[in-house]
């Protein structure tokens, strides 16, 4: 399995906490679904990979067994590649400012057929998600530099850990996200 490495440029906006390094991508190259998160949390910065906390147990154990995807075969990256001194998640401009460097890039490389965004900051980079409460679970075409494809937006899968309404919707989600997937795979 290949990983993504990509140089050690940082974006205008990148908070540069001291003892911090950006998280790189985790999973195959090519790929044909890629998730994309909001930004690294504790766990993440301290075992150097995304999702691999809390959330990420329950991203892994629960939600990728829903769609029948093992995480040796998606590709995981977040909207923003560095944590911040205190952990918050970034506003849409800070994302946009990290994945306006790194994300073309990625996705040229990995060339997936589904790109889920989990998050409102996430989905806040493309304009084709106008309204993540109304969108999630809505396969949208989607384009981001050279790269076209589906777009596939969902809640955050920290918030069903928050919120049992949430963990509903996510688990419909990723059934249908598993549903699409035959689908592409079949053409």
């Amino acid at each position: 399995m290949l990983t993504a490495r990509i140089s050690s440029v940082r974006c205008p906006l990148c908070p540069r906490v001291s003892g911090r390094s950006r998280i790189e991508p985790d999973g195959p190259i090519p790929c044909r679904v890629m998730f994309l998160g909001e930004c690294p949390a504790k766990d993440e910065d301290r075992f150097g990979r995304p999702f691999v906390g809390k959330t990420g147990r329950e991203f892994t154990e629960l939600y990728l067994l829903v769609a029948n995807l093992p995480r040796s075969e998606v590709l995981v990256y977040n909207a923003r590649c560095c944590s911040d001194q205190n952990y918050e998640n970034p506003t849409p401009e800070q994302a946009m400012s990290c994945s306006s460097v790194w994300l073309g890039p990625l996705l040229a490389e990995a060339r997936p057929w589904i790109l889920v965004t989990m998050g409102q900051v996430a989905a806040s980079l493309f304009p084709e998600i106008g309204n993540l409460n109304l969108q999630h679970g809505i396969p949208l075409p989607g384009k981001w530099g050279a790269w076209e494809g589906v777009l596939f937006p969902m809640y955050h899968p920290s918030a069903g850990i928050h919120a049992t309404g949430y963990m509903i919707a996510l688990m419909d989600d990723f059934d249908k996200l598993e549903k699409l997937v035959r689908e592409l795979e079949e053409l």
